[in-house]
């Protein structure tokens, strides 16, 4: 076989095209910092791959879970530290008028405070953490006490995967 000028530079520019494609490539790569553009570069890499970046997801997904957990329970402590507190103010107030007429303007202006405080507990009871409120299980986007006090939640209990 006779190899002709046309033959020897068809070889040349192929092996030119197939080291501009290598270099193509290998710059990429640098400039991204990836090996595998693509899971037709590497399939067994590529797939070691996919399942890092679902369990790094899984991980950040546990860790804003845990943060809002800590942020809702926090709440939740205050809220019902700050209720309990308001129920002593209530009840010293109704102990210290109990015996007395219930004309006697003392006795009222302690009724009055006492409504104050149990507006002030429904407040409570409405509290929200972000768009949801905290005390009202399955049905955060209500409001789960109703000005009169009625509880219009639902006894769900929440839970956060941790």
């Amino acid at each position: 076989m006779r190899i002709s000028t046309r033959m020897l530079q068809d070889s040349a520019l192929r092996s030119i095209r197939g080291n501009q494609e290598t270099l193509a490539r290998l710059t990429e790569q640098a400039a991204t910092g990836r090996r595998i553009r693509t899971v037709s570069d590497d399939p067994s890499a590529a797939t070691q791959i996919m399942r890092s970046e679902a369990e790094v997801r899984d991980f950040e997904q546990f860790r804003r879970n845990g943060i809002e957990a800590s942020t809702r329970m926090g709440t939740e402590d205050v809220v019902l530290t700050s209720a309990r507190n308001l129920l002593k103010q209530a009840s010293g107030l109704a102990i210290g008028v109990a015996g007395s007429d219930p004309a006697d303007p003392q006795r009222q202006a302690m009724a009055a405070a006492v409504e104050q405080l149990r507006q002030e507990l429904v407040a409570y009871g409405n509290t929200r953490v972000g768009n949801e409120y905290i005390f009202g299980g399955a049905r955060s986007t209500v409001a789960p006490f109703q000005p009169d006090g009625t509880y219009v939640g639902d006894a769900v209990v929440r839970q956060v995967e941790i």
